[in-house]
C-alpha cells in the first residue's frame, strides 16, 4: 500500500513522494495501490503531484476506484444515474496520461468469502461465495463494467474478493501455518490455476499473531481494535521454533506481561495499544527471527510458484529507529518565489507517520533480521539453493554415506531486462564436488539448475556444506548455503526379550521387518504373559474397536504405541490432542536412550511426507465460515492445510497435566506437545511414538534410527526405582500435588532416605 495520500500534505508533495517509493525500491517493491479503500471526500488529500512522483521513480500503481458499497444499485438505470459513472471518470482523468498508472483497484474488502484462501480453491476456477458475497460480487462486476467502459486499457482488480474479474486477490493473514506449508501453499493454483494470484495485504506471522486473540470473543467478531483480553504469548508461539530459548524474555516483554497480569486480576478487558509497548509495534525484538525465518522460506517459494504479486504488509515494523534520532516538529521553510505553484506546501512536519519509508532520514533506520530476509528475498533477481527437482520446496537434509543428494539451483529473473548470472555451487565432501553453468535469463524467466551429488561409501558422519555463489551482469552477487548431515547406517538390530505385536493395519509390522526386527502378530484376545514388549501398531486402535489387554504394565511389560489417530487418543485414551504437522521438535530428555546419537538439528524436516494425516484438511464446510473442527467435543476452527511434506510429528499429544508421564521430546506452541511420550505404571511402562516414523513417503534416516532405539530401549529397559513422595506445607499444597497423580504423606521431620523425596510449599 502507497499511504502518502493519507498521511499528510507533506508526504503527498511530489518530492516527499518520489523519495518513498525510492525507499520501497531498495527492497523490491515495485508496485503500490493507493491506501484509500475508498473515494469520499476525506479518505485522501490528493493524487496528482504522487502520480507524477511515480512516473518519475518508473513505480507501478494501481489507483483506487470509488466503492460499490456508498451507490444505490437498486433502480432499472442505476448503472447510469446513480453517479458512480462520474465519480469514476473523475479518478480515471486524474490518471490519464500516467504510465506508472496500470491497473484500478475497487471494491475494496466487500467481496471476499470464507475459502478465498483455501489453497485447494485457489485457482480462478472455483468460486464458492455465500449469499452476502455473491450480492456483493454482482455489485461490484457492475462496477467494474463502468470502468471498463470509460478506460478499457487498464487493468482492474477487486481488493479482497477471492475469484473476481481478472485476478484472484485475498487479505491473507495465515497466522502461524507451518512455514513448510505456507511456502507449498500456491502449489494448486500453479499447476491448475487460470488467473493471477494477488495477496493484497499478506503477513506471516502478523505482528498482533503473537498474541492469543483471534479475532473471535464471547461469541463477538472483532479485529484490531478489540477490547478483550488479548494476552501477549511472544515466548509461546515463538517456542515453537527456537525451543527453550525462547522464554529468554526481554524486559520489554516483562513489562507487557506484569502489566497484563494486572489486568486479569482485576478483571478487565484492553485494547492492544494499552500495554506499556503497543502490540504490533516495532519494540518487540524477540518477533524479527520469526519472521525473517517465515520470509526467507516463503517468499523463495511464492516467487518460484509464480505468484503473481504479493504485498508485504508489515513492512513497516521491520526497521528500527536508531537511537538519537531528532524528532521534534520542523519548520518548513515558505518558498516566497514560487508561492504560487501548484500543489501541497507543508508549513511544519510533525507527528510523522514512522515507517522507514515516509519518516526521518533513509540512514535513521536500522534493518531487523525480519528486514534483511526481505532484502534478500524480495529484489528483481533471486537465486537460491532449493530442494530436489519435483519438490523444490523440500528441505531433506540427513543423508548415509553412499546416498545420492539431489538439489537445485534456481534463479529468478523479475527485473525489466534480460540478465546474464554465472552460477558456481560446490559441495564440502572431501573431495569436493563442484559445477559452474553460465547463462542468459529473460525478463520474468526462471532457471532451475538441477543439482546432483554421490555420497562417498566411505564418507564420515558429520556436517557438510553445499555453497554457491550467483553473480549476475547488474554487478550483483548472491550466496546461499544448504548444511548435510551424514549419518552412519544403522546396525542390526539385537533386541532381548519376546515381542508381541498388534498391527490390524500391517504397517507398523512391515516397517519392523524391514529393519530386521522379529515380532509375533497377536490378536485383540491374546494371552501376553509369555511376551516381555507389546508393540502396538500404527493407526491400530479405534475409539470401540478391540485391543489388548495391557494390564501386564504394572508386573513389568512394556509397551511401545506407535501413530493413532487423534480420534483414538481423545477418544479411546482421554488425551488431548491437536493435527497440526511440526517439522521441528526438540529434546526434552537429552540422554534417552530412545534418543541415542540424536541431536535436534536431526529432529527437523524429515525426507518426505507423512501420511498418518491426509494432505488436505478433512472438516465440516459450513456457509460463510472458515473450516471448523471437533476438539473436545468444542467447536474451534481451523485454518486448511497444505500437504504434510517434511512433518516430524502430526497427531501431537498435548502433554498430560497430572499421572506419570514423562515427555522425551516436545514441540509446537508453548512446547507443550510430546510426540514421545513415555508413561510408567508399577514395574512397567507406556512409550507413545506420535513420531511420523511408519509409512512416510520416502524413508528417513533418523526416523529408522529413532525406531531401532525405541526397541532397543523398550527391549533391555529395567524398572527404575521410585521414590517415595514426603509433603511439608499448607493442605493446599497437598491438594494441588493430590490432583496432579501424586500420593504425597505428611513430612515427620528427620532425615531423608535415598527411596524419599520432599517437596516444600512455599509455606511450609
Amino acid at each position: 500500500p502507497f499511504d502518502n495520500a493519507q498521511v499528510s500534505a507533506g508526504a503527498a508533495t511530489d518530492a516527499a513522494a518520489l523519495e518513498t517509493m525510492k525507499r520501497m525500491q531498495t527492497f523490491g517493491i515495485n508496485f503500490v495501490y493507493t491506501h484509500n479503500y475508498d473515494c469520499n471526500p476525506g479518505s485522501y488529500l490528493g493524487f496528482a503531484e504522487i502520480l507524477r512522483a511515480a512516473d518519475d521513480a518508473g513505480m507501478l500503481v494501481a489507483l483506487s476506484q470509488p466503492h460499490f458499497g456508498h451507490y444505490d444499485w437498486k433502480a432499472p438505470d442505476a448503472d447510469e444515474a446513480n453517479g458512480y459513472a462520474g465519480h469514476a471518470a473523475f479518478f480515471m482523468r486524474a490518471a490519464q496520461d500516467h504510465p506508472s498508472v496500470v491497473a484500478y483497484s475497487t471494491s475494496h474488502n466487500a467481496c471476499g468469502y470464507a475459502d478465498d484462501m483455501n489453497p485447494q480453491a485457489i485457482d480462478g476456477l472455483q468460486n464458492p461465495r455465500d449469499q452476502w458475497s455473491q450480492a456483493n460480487a454482482r455489485k461490484a462486476s457492475r462496477a467494474e463494467a463502468i470502468i471498463k467502459r470509460i478506460d478499457p486499457a487498464r487493468i482492474v482488480y477487486h481488493h479482497s474478493s477471492g475469484n473476481l474479474g481478472s485476478m484472484h486477490t485475498a487479505n491473507f493473514y495465515p497466522n502461524f501455518v507451518p512455514i513448510q506449508e505456507l511456502s507449498d501453499w500456491f502449489e494448486h493454483w500453479a499447476t491448475e490455476g487460470v488467473k493471477p494470484v494477488f495477496t493484497v495485504e499478506y503477513a506471516a506471522p502478523f505482528p498482533w499473531d503473537f498474541a492469543m486473540y483471534r479475532g473471535w470473543y464471547h461469541g463477538a467478531r472483532n479485529f484490531g481494535s478489540a477490547v478483550v483480553p488479548w494476552e501477549l504469548c511472544l515466548a509461546e508461539w515463538n517456542a515453537q521454533f527456537f525451543g527453550d530459548k525462547a522464554y529468554a524474555l526481554s524486559e520489554v516483554e516483562k513489562r507487557c506481561l506484569r502489566w497484563e497480569a494486572k489486568q486479569f486480576r482485576a478483571g478487565q478487558l484492553w485494547h492492544r495499544w494499552d500495554y506499556p509497548y503497543e502490540m504490533g509495534s516495532r519494540d518487540f525484538g524477540e518477533q524479527y527471527p520469526a519472521m525473517a525465518m517465515y520470509t526467507t522460506d516463503n517468499w523463495r517459494a511464492f516467487r518460484t510458484w509464480g505468484m503473481s504479486a504479493n504485498s508485504p504488509w508489515s513492512y513497516a515494523v521491520y526497521w528500527q529507529l536508531r537511537d538519537g534520532v531528532d524528532q521534534s516538529r520542523k519548520e518548513v521553510a515558505t518558498d516566497w518565489d514560487n508561492l504560487q505553484r501548484p500543489g501541497f506546501s507543508p508549513d511544519y512536519i510533525e507527528g510523522r507517520f514512522e515507517r522507514m519509508v515516509t519518516a526521518f532520514e533513509f540512514e535513521d533506520w536500522v534493518p531487523t533480521v525480519a528486514a534483511k530476509a526481505l532484502l534478500r528475498n524480495n529484489m528483481p533477481l533471486l537465486a537460491y539453493i532449493a530442494g530436489e527437482p519435483g519438490r523444490f520446496t523440500s528441505k531433506d537434509h540427513v543423508f548415509h554415506p553412499g546416498d545420492t543428494v539431489e538439489k537445485q539451483l534456481i534463479v529468478i529473473n523479475n527485473s525489466r531486462e534480460t540478465v546474464s548470472c554465472d552460477g558456481q555451487w560446490a559441495l564440502s565432501l572431501p573431495q569436493p564436488q563442484a559445477g559452474r553453468e553460465e547463462l542468459a535469463l529473460p525478463t520474468g524467466e526462471q532457471k532451475r539448475i538441477p543439482l546432483r551429488f554421490t555420497l562417498p561409501d566411505t564418507l564420515k558422519p558429520g556436517q557438510y556444506t553445499l555453497a554457491m555463489t550467483t553473480a549476475f551482469g547488474t554487478g550483483e552477487k548472491q550466496d546461499d548455503t544448504f548444511a548435510i548431515r551424514v549419518v552412519p547406517r544403522p546396525a542390526e538390530p539385537k533386541p532381548a526379550g519376546k515381542i508381541a505385536l498388534f498391527d490390524p493395519q500391517g504397517e507398523t509390522g512391515a516397517l519392523l521387518r524391514g529393519m530386521g526386527l522379529r515380532c509375533e502378530t497377536v490378536s485383540a484376545d491374546a494371552d501376553l504373559s509369555p511376551f516381555d514388549v507389546l508393540v502396538i501398531g500404527r493407526r491400530a486402535l479405534t475409539v470401540d474397536g478391540p485391543s489388548p489387554d495391557v494390564s501386564r504394565v504394572k508386573q513389568g511389560l512394556s509397551v511401545v504405541v506407535f501413530e493413532q489417530t487423534a480420534e483414538a487418543l481423545e477418544k479411546r485414551l482421554g488425551f488431548r490432542v491437536v493435527e497440526y504437522g511440526l517439522r521441528q521438535v526438540f529434546r526434552r530428555l537429552p540422554d534417552h536412550p530412545a534418543l541415542a546419537g540424536i541431536d535436534e538439528e536431526l529432529l527437523r524436516d524429515w525426507r518426505g511426507e507423512a501420511t498418518l494425516l491426509p494432505p488436505q484438511l478433512e472438516y465440516e464446510k459450513r456457509p460463510g465460515e472458515v473450516p471448523q473442527k471437533k476438539w473436545c467435543g468444542i467447536d474451534i476452527k481451523r485454518l486448511w492445510r497444505a500437504g504434510c511434506r517434511g512433518n516430524v510429528a502430526s497427531v501431537l499429544i498435548e502433554k498430560p497435566g497430572r499421572g506419570d508421564f514423562m515427555p522425551i521430546v516436545d514441540g509446537g506452541y508453548s512446547l507443550q506437545y510430546s510426540p514421545l511420550l513415555e508413561y510408567r505404571e508399577g514395574k512397567g511402562m507406556v512409550l507413545f511414538c506420535q513420531l511420523d516414523v511408519t509409512a512416510r513417503s520416502i524413508t528417513d534416516p533418523v526416523a529408522e534410527t529413532v525406531v531401532r532405539s525405541i526397541m532397543r530401549y523398550v527391549s533391555e529397559r529395567r524398572p527404575r526405582p521410585r521414590r517415595r513422595v514426603l509433603y511439608a506445607g499448607k493442605p493446599a499444597g497437598k491438594r494441588h500435588l493430590d490432583a496432579s497423580g501424586f500420593s504425597p504423606t505428611p513430612f515427620a521431620g528427620g532425615a531423608l532416605s535415598p527411596d524419599q523425596v520432599l517437596v516444600v510449599g512455599s509455606d511450609g
